[in-house]
């Protein structure tokens, strides 16, 4: 997961600990308020959070945090926080 700093990607990370989910974090930082130009290699508006799932050509990369809650809990919740 890519988590830029001041961001509503928090409330992914909270979803990866209530799952169990292993994950890695990437954080970046703000230049003061808008994303650095790093980020914003991963997404052209540098919009946050860019979560990625998988490798190579078969992974998904999504952009917003409610999609990607639905896809975390459908995929690896087993149950757990879905209908």
């Amino acid at each position: 997961m890519h988590h830029l700093h001041v961001s509503q990607s928090k409330r992914l990370i909270w979803l990866y600990e209530d799952l169990s989910i292993h994950y890695s974090l990437e954080v970046y930082k703000r230049t003061p308020i808008l994303p650095s130009p790093e980020y914003k290699t991963l997404h052209h508006t540098g919009t946050s959070p860019v979560i990625q799932d998988g490798d190579g050509d078969g992974h998904l990369a999504l952009t917003k945090s409610g999609a990607w809650v639905e896809y975390m809990v459908h995929k690896y919740g087993g149950g757990k926080l879905g209908e």
